[in-house]
């Protein structure tokens, strides 16, 4: 009961957004999401931070956050599913995508189709290399209308595949599925 009830109140709530952006439960959903991760505002996540689109990775958002220090950076990834859907695929593609954004070099990133995703990376790889990793705190999201603690099989795998593969990679990573209940 209690993960419908949270389901339906996020569901009632993106409804209610959505006609700030153009009736677009997809954006309003992860507007919602970027509010409640960062505490920044709705309208906080700019138009460029937007990842959408073919060759995106499943990074639905990518937002960088130099304003609280000059010598450390928050890095918020975002993908969101307006859906019960709990996709180890999406987390597969995310994973690939994060290899672009903090290991891949530059003769190989610069050919991500998607130039949104590929500007961000560079602004990233621009501000990593003035502050160094230790000083970047990454934080990576996968928010589904879905009860993570029901997801069985290669979702747990792919969660715990990107934790060991770029837990090292700032100074502070975090990975959340995040459902109902935890939004």
């Amino acid at each position: 009961m209690t993960q419908g009830l949270y389901r339906s109140t996020v569901e009632d709530r993106v409804h209610k957004m959505a006609s700030n952006y153009g009736d677009d439960t997809h954006e309003a959903f992860l507007r919602l999401i970027f509010y409640l991760v960062t505490g920044f505002g709705y309208d906080d996540l700019e138009p460029d931070d937007i990842i959408d689109g073919h060759g995106e990775y499943q990074i639905d958002a990518l937002h960088i956050d130099t304003s609280r220090r000059e010598d450390y950076a928050t890095v918020t990834v975002i993908q969101v599913t307006f859906s019960e859907s709990l996709s180890s695929t999406k987390l597969i593609k995310l994973h690939a995508g994060l290899d672009y954004l903090l290991v891949q070099p530059k003769s190989i990133y610069s050919k991500v189709s998607n130039s949104a995703l590929r500007d961000k990376i560079q602004e990233f790889r621009d501000i990593r290399s003035e502050i160094l990793p230790s000083s970047i705190r990454l934080q990576c999201y996968y928010a589904t209308l879905g009860d993570p603690s029901k997801a069985a099989g290669e979702l747990p795998e792919q969660v715990n595949r990107i934790k060991s593969d770029y837990g090292d990679s700032a100074g502070e990573f975090n990975f959340e599925v995040l459902g109902p209940t935890q939004i």
